[in-house]
């Protein structure tokens, strides 16, 4: 339908969802959007404002705007200083990490911590006395954000919280096991040596989750290796195997499951559909060249599996979606930030 506009002249700027109410996305030419966030973003409401920077996050997803637009707007999202918006923004930094290449990640990370990073260092990883719902929501993933990039105050902190780790405030447990872990390789080593004595169930995911982790390739196969064990409960096992990673660990996962296939199918046997987790290693490398000699590996190896047609089908949808993703926003990103200062 077409609206005429009750006004003497063009509007400086149009917001077309007044009160966040509508289920619907607004398309506008860039102008329009730079205009809208320039003129307009005082203006609108918490609300409006998420919706506004929600719309931005989609168009540029569909290469209709470029990731300038939605990357410049960020510090905006994080100044409204509530675990919404904190959310919307960590979350948007986290995926765009799975769109870069190797040689892009340390140009991306330093934008992190100058972006994140004064938040992040403002809320450090310890509660406080005055902080509020906000603040307590908003710590886990924007300080985690921070210390994955490398920001050494924050990793420094971690590993020496981790020391004492049975005592941390199980809301920050695992984020700070994480960064600890993944910074410090004494403190992977302590905390990997806690795993068998730990009888806490709850201690002991966030261990698990935490050590699975870590980014070198070493201490990665020393923690999938505990998938081995029969000690180690079944279910605890499989989480090791499919916690979110970026792309290089997924890498790496897919790479020692198919070195121990058959170790592991004795641990999780395809007539019982408990392979699964095994499966779904290969379809998350988000790698264009591998994808046909992934998915026919898969078929192969996992396809007499209960419940394998299914699977693999939603698997295999993923990752052409990561695939088509990074292929479109990869080299964008590049561009943006060759375009930044070094």
């Amino acid at each position: 339908m077409e609206v005429a506009l009750d006004a003497a002249a063009c509007p400086a700027w149009i917001f077309a969802n007044a009160g966040a109410v509508g289920y619907y996305r607004t398309s506008q030419p860039a102008a329009g959007v730079i205009a809208l966030h320039d003129r307009g973003w005082k203006l609108l409401t918490p609300a409006e404002r998420l919706v506004a920077f929600s719309d931005v996050a989609a168009f540029t997803a569909t290469g209709e705007l470029d990731v300038d637009i939605l990357l410049s707007r960020i510090p905006r999202l994080l100044a409204e200083r509530h675990r919404v918006a904190t959310g919307v923004a960590t979350d948007l930094a986290t995926r765009a990490r799975r769109w870069l290449t190797a040689d892009q990640q340390p140009r991306f990370d330093a934008w992190i911590r100058a972006t994140f990073g004064p938040g992040a260092r403002a809320l450090s990883w310890q509660p406080g006395a005055r902080d509020d719902i906000d603040a307590e929501r908003s710590r886990a993933a924007l300080v985690s954000l921070v210390a994955a990039s490398g920001d050494p105050a924050l990793c420094a902190t971690a590993v020496k919280l981790a020391t004492s780790w049975r005592a941390l405030d199980p809301a920050i447990r695992m984020p700070v096991l994480t960064a600890a872990a993944d910074a410090d390789g004494a403190t992977f080593d302590r905390l990997l040596a806690a795993v068998p004595g730990e009888s806490d169930a709850e201690r002991r995911n966030d261990l698990l989750r935490a050590l699975a982790q870590v980014r070198d390739e070493s201490r990665l196969h020393k923690v999938l290796a505990l998938a081995l064990d029969p000690k180690l409960e079944l279910r605890q096992a499989a989480s090791l195997l499919t916690i979110n990673r970026d792309i290089a660990q997924a890498r790496m996962v897919a790479a020692y499951v198919r070195e121990h296939r058959s170790e592991l199918l004795a641990r999780f046997p395809l007539d019982q559909g408990r392979a699964a987790p095994l499966a779904l290693t290969f379809l998350r490398n988000c790698d264009a060249a591998r994808r046909d000699d992934d998915a026919a590996f898969v078929r192969a190896q996992f396809g007499t599996m209960l419940g394998a047609e299914r699977l693999i089908a939603s698997g295999l949808e993923a990752l052409d979606q990561c695939i088509a993703a990074r292929a479109l926003l990869g080299p964008r990103l590049d561009a943006w930030l060759a375009r930044r200062p070094r």
